[in-house]
């Protein structure tokens, strides 16, 4: 094989990564729920991670407050994707709310691998129609930070590809994975 063709077939073997990320309420972790599915069916080694999850925490010590939820976050993230890679994962789905491009490097140094970034939009209407129909005070506050985020321009700009999710998940689900090509 030529030197492009053994590159080819590396890159095909390689760990990458999708972000999928946009305000809360675009639909991030039922997309990346659904390209697991896909991904599942087609007998890929996947891992799909909502971030959100790895940095849930309330560190009330004072020893141990100096810790930012992101350096938390940043840490579990890197202890599970070494644990991931161990187990032969190639492809990982992650759903986040990426606040500015500075967050998206710091994700991007962790994983160190290549990685798209895909932003979900929708307008306020449909994120308050999604959110406000969840009883968790934790969703009510996402729909306050969604308009907060939205009127300070947060979580927008640094993504390869932005992907109106209002026409729905299999839409937003079949633009990524034409994106990927996985």
């Amino acid at each position: 094989m030529d030197s492009s063709a053994d590159q080819a077939a590396a890159d095909r073997h390689s760990p990458r990564a999708v972000v999928v990320t946009g305000l809360f309420g675009t639909g991030k972790t039922s997309a990346v729920e659904d390209l697991a599915e896909r991904l599942d069916d087609k007998g890929l080694a996947y891992a799909a991670i909502d971030l959100d999850w790895l940095g849930w925490a309330n560190p009330t010590s004072p020893t141990h407050q100096a810790h930012t939820l992101s350096e938390i976050r940043e840490k579990n993230l890197a202890s599970v994707l070494a644990n991931y890679l161990d187990a032969g994962i190639q492809y990982f789905l992650i759903a986040y709310a990426v606040r500015n491009q500075e967050e998206l490097d710091r994700l991007k140094a962790v994983l160190d691998m290549p990685v798209d970034v895909v932003e979900l939009v929708a307008s306020q209407e449909v994120i308050k129609s999604r959110l406000e129909t969840h009883a968790t005070t934790g969703r009510q506050d996402d729909l306050r930070m969604a308009a907060e985020w939205s009127k300070n321009g947060y979580g927008s700009g640094f993504q390869d590809l932005t992907i109106d999710s209002e026409p729905g998940l299999p839409h937003v689900v079949d633009t990524i994975m034409a994106r990927l090509s996985w």
